[in-house]
């Protein structure tokens, strides 16, 4: 089930689009066929990505049947999460979710750097 945002939440925009735009089977440029919104949550706070969709316009062209996302998204977040890669390593580094017996002299970014709602 897919994670509600407040109504009243303000997101950071980021639009990513394909780096690499020459169609891998023709050669031809790819154009913008679509766009994906995708919210989630940084250590830096919400972020809305627009990621625009390319596809190659030759109809005839085995590559127009096929969808190129934007390769910056992967470095982002991983697929179908509404965290930020930043926000996964942050749970795996808090001490809290750690099982071993540590030194609580570590200084740890506070939860409240990525709360969501105000």
């Amino acid at each position: 089930m897919p994670y509600k945002w407040p109504l009243d939440t303000n997101y950071a925009l980021r639009e990513l689009d394909v780096l690499d735009r020459a169609c891998p089977a023709c050669g031809r440029m790819m154009h913008v066929c679509d766009h994906r919104f995708r919210r989630l949550l940084t250590l830096k706070g919400p972020v809305q990505l627009v990621c625009k969709l390319n596809h190659c316009p030759d109809r005839d062209c085995p590559g127009h049947a096929t969808t190129k996302s934007p390769e910056q998204e992967a470095a982002i977040a991983p697929p179908n999460w509404a965290i930020g890669w930043d926000v996964f390593c942050w749970i795996g580094f808090n001490p809290s979710s750690w099982t071993t017996t540590r030194s609580s002299s570590r200084t740890m970014p506070s939860p409240s750097t990525f709360s969501v709602t105000k």
